[in-house]
């Protein structure tokens, strides 16, 4: 695509929260989405966060007294492009 840029992350913000960003300067809606794998007294789970904007926005899942192992993410932007509105999935 021309004349824009999709920006987004994913990072361990400590042991039990995890964020997903997702911006884009010429963006009609955005999306962010984390999901993390966890462990609560040696029980793995999973936690998913999401997050909507206009031009950027962030999903942070917490997961309270667990410890975050892994974690993944899922960015979306809509941008209109002479006229057109394009999905971008990163």
């Amino acid at each position: 695509m021309y004349g824009y840029t999709i920006s987004y992350s994913n990072k361990k913000l400590s042991s039990t929260r995890a964020q997903a960003i997702t911006s884009c300067g010429t963006a009609t809606n955005v999306y962010a989405e984390v999901t993390v794998i966890y462990r609560v007294e040696g029980v793995a789970k999973t936690k998913t966060a999401t997050g909507t904007g206009r031009v950027a926005t962030s999903a942070v899942a917490d997961v309270g007294n667990g410890t975050i192992s892994a974690i993944s993410s899922y960015h979306k932007a809509w941008v209109s492009d002479q006229g057109l509105k394009k999905l971008r999935n990163r």
